[in-house]
């Protein structure tokens, strides 16, 4: 396949290509993959529906679940009253 670029764009190529020491086809190739890569990254929705769909019903459960407040740094401390029993 031969891609038509403007010659602005075929000026950074080869620019690219001469700083990398390879051909224009593979400083291109590198480079389109690099950035199709990145936008894959941060596109935001890369899951399938099915991963969606699980990923909303754990976000549910999670939301359903109670705060843990006070305690310090025991995150069981809600689980007993001031005399050590459970509530």
């Amino acid at each position: 396949m031969n891609l038509a670029v403007d010659a602005d764009t075929e000026r950074s190529a080869v620019r690219l290509a001469r700083l990398r020491g390879v051909s224009v086809e593979q400083a291109v190739g590198a480079a389109v993959r690099a950035e199709l890569a990145r936008a894959e990254r941060t596109s935001g929705d890369t899951l399938t529906p099915v991963q969606r769909a699980k990923v909303e019903q754990t976000m549910a459960m999670v939301a359903g679940l109670p705060r843990l407040t006070g305690g310090g740094d025991d995150p069981s401390a809600f689980l007993y009253d001031e005399h050590g029993l459970p509530r």
